[in-house]
């Protein structure tokens, strides 16, 4: 008996090991890899499925006694290249920079903050976004679009992924 368990013992080993041979190719991992840097009114694709527009920005002065409080506001239109139904929350992040310091984000000046929250189906385009962010000076902002990608394969190696930067003049 003892012959008997121990031989398929040795054969169900051989089998697991066999079944793990490589076919001599190794596996290498890939995925969409963003660009670091992007424009104004490119097409940037930040991630496998996410293509984001940036196709206005503007400066208003929303209280004439306080000239020296402005609000970027930036319109753009994003692409849902997904499968599935989405939202921009939790598809893609933007945030923004100015003078190395983060801005505040600011909603209360744009044309429809619902847009922000409205699901569109894959492959459709939401139009007319619009996000603003409370200015520090009248210096450039970086704007940093991320993708829902956690990590990106560059030539096999995996990173952790990272935001597309558009610089931004504050007209």
């Amino acid at each position: 008996m003892k012959r008997l368990c121990a031989l398929l013992l040795i054969l169900v080993c051989f089998l697991g090991i066999s079944a793990c041979k490589k076919s001599g190719e190794d596996k290498v991992f890939t995925s969409y890899v963003p660009p670091k840097t992007a424009a104004v009114n490119e097409d940037i694709q930040v991630d496998e499925t996410n293509h984001i527009t940036i196709v206005d920005t503007k400066t208003i002065t929303p209280n004439p006694d306080k000239p020296d409080e402005k609000i970027l506001i930036v319109t753009y239109d994003w692409k849902n290249g997904s499968g599935s139904q989405k939202v921009t929350h939790g598809s893609f992040l933007m945030t923004a920079k100015q003078d190395g310091v983060a801005l505040q984000p600011n909603l209360k000046h744009v044309d429809d903050k619902f847009k922000l929250v409205k699901p569109i189906q894959g492959g459709e385009t939401l139009k007319g976004i619009q996000q603003g962010f409370v200015l520090l000076s009248d210096n450039d902002v970086t704007l940093s679009i991320k993708g829902n990608m956690l990590v990106v394969f560059d030539n096999g190696v995996p990173k952790g992924s990272y935001p597309v930067e558009v610089s931004v003049a504050v007209n």
